[in-house]
């Protein structure tokens, strides 16, 4: 297990991520379970201030959007008609006033500086398109970091941040406190893999873990920083996504495709929960 941990870790991608056999992403609206619909109210997705216009001056400010094929995607890969954003991280609501995402998705001078705000509701709700204006009050920022580590070497990457204001109307993410996950546990994964709004992908299984970290087959991937892990019977968060493997590939074309690997390829990278829980 160790072995495969460290070859995952000796691999680790900061730009790009993997899909297993077949593609299970889907949108929210497609999602028809009440729980898994609670715990996707509370994932939010960070947006650069600049990307945003009409902040600070209107009480509705408009996200800065374009379709994903024009971000060097194929325009017949799933999704690339969607509006998207520039960044990949997502953060968790893990108590009214606090955000847990990936260790390399935040520093101390990105939160003292305001240069990312927090959104929640980044989701489809129907096959309309997204509206980007959104009303001030949802977008939260940064107070403090009470916590953070990013370690290339251990392979270690979380940070718990402080925000601004208490989150209302949206319950916090529980998570495991005690116990392992088992070696077939099915999980389920959501996050924003390139910027899109909220992606949820099922038949997600562990291929290896030790005592802090643990390696899946999930297509919403370790790319996706900061994505939620939820184990599929309980709805507890096990864990977050810090990094992943290859998943598009220009393979000669001035555009990028889906690479597909089987699932014994896994590498998709993840913290646990339980390794955090003093922390959270």
């Amino acid at each position: 297990m160790k072995t495969f941990i460290l070859f995952a870790l000796l691999g680790l991608s900061c730009n790009t991520f993997a899909l297993y056999e077949e593609d299970n992403r889907k949108d929210l609206h497609e999602v028809t379970d009440p729980q898994l619909k609670k715990v996707a109210s509370a994932i939010a997705y960070q947006i650069e201030f600049v990307e945003l216009s009409g902040w600070k001056f209107n009480r509705f400010w408009t996200m800065v959007m374009e379709p994903f094929h024009q971000r060097g995607i194929c325009a017949e890969e799933k999704f690339s008609n969607q509006l998207s954003m520039r960044n990949n991280c997502t953060g968790i609501l893990v108590s009214p006033k606090h955000l847990l995402t990936a260790g390399n998705c935040i520093t101390e001078h990105y939160c003292s500086n305001d240069l990312y705000y927090w959104v929640f509701d980044y989701n489809l709700k129907s096959d309309a398109p997204f509206v980007e204006k959104h009303h001030s009050k949802n977008f939260y920022q940064c107070e403090k970091i009470v916590k953070r580590a990013f370690d290339r070497n251990t392979g270690i990457s979380y940070a718990l941040m402080e925000l601004k204001k208490e989150v209302k109307g949206i319950t916090p993410v529980k998570f495991r406190q005690s116990g392992e996950m088992a070696a077939n546990e099915e999980l389920i994964v959501l996050g924003h893999p390139r910027g899109l709004p909220l992606k949820v992908a099922d038949q997600t299984k562990v291929y290896d873990q030790n005592e802090r970290l643990f390696i899946l087959n999930s297509d919403i991937t370790g790319e996706s920083r900061g994505s939620a892990i939820i184990n599929a019977k309980s709805y507890e968060l096990e864990g977050m996504m810090i990094y992943g493997t290859r998943n598009y590939d220009q393979a000669g074309r001035d555009c990028e495709s889906s690479a597909v690997y089987p699932n014994n390829e896994a590498q998709e990278l993840a913290i646990k929960t339980s390794f955090l829980k003093d922390l959270l």
